[in-house]
C-alpha cells in the first residue's frame, strides 16, 4: 500500500494552541512525536472534562477516522512536535 501523499513530519504547535476543535470536520490523524496534548469534550451544558492526555510516540484522533467530525477539543499542554497523516 502506498504511503499517504500529504504527510507532514516535524509540524509544531505552541503550548495552549488548539490542534482541532469539537465538531470541526476531520481532516487528519496525528502522531505526537514530542510533547503532550489534552482531549477535552464540551457538553451542551458547558461542562467539560479532560478525556485523555496524549504523550509522545502516541497516535492521536485515530477514532476520528470513522467520523465526519472531531468529538472534542485537542489543546497542547506543552509545545508539540507531531506528524500529520492526511
Amino acid at each position: 500500500m502506498p504511503a499517504p501523499s500529504h504527510n507532514q513530519a516535524g509540524h509544531t504547535l505552541d503550548q495552549g494552541a488548539y490542534l482541532f476543535q469539537q465538531d470541526e470536520s476531520v481532516k487528519s490523524i496525528f502522531v505526537i512525536e514530542q510533547g503532550m496534548i489534552e482531549l477535552i469534550p464540551f457538553h451542551k451544558n458547558g461542562n467539560s472534562v479532560v478525556f485523555q492526555c496524549v504523550e509522545s510516540q502516541t497516535i492521536l484522533a485515530e477514532a476520528s477516522m470513522y467520523s465526519k467530525f472531531y468529538h472534542c477539543d485537542a489543546i497542547a499542554v506543552s509545545m508539540l512536535v507531531l506528524l500529520i497523516l492526511t
